[in-house]
């Protein structure tokens, strides 16, 4: 897969787009692989992004890196 994240667990991709502050966040979401994220339609991953309370422009960085696993 592209850039590499194809066997990271949650917390290291968001890591990886230095996003990491919401891998707590994420887990108890129950979202612990980028696996689950795939599942997701894009309008989904919008609400989790609000639901995570993320600032905008992390918002977008999430939205394009989740369109890029699947």
């Amino acid at each position: 897969e592209q850039g590499g994240t194809a066997n990271m667990t949650m917390s290291q991709w968001l890591a990886h787009l230095r996003l990491g502050h919401y891998a707590n966040a994420m887990s108890e979401e129950g979202f612990d692989d980028t696996n689950t994220l795939k599942l997701l339609q894009l309008g989904e991953v919008d609400q989790l992004a609000t639901k995570l309370k993320m600032k905008p422009g992390h918002s977008l960085k999430f939205s394009a890196a989740v369109r890029q696993l699947t």
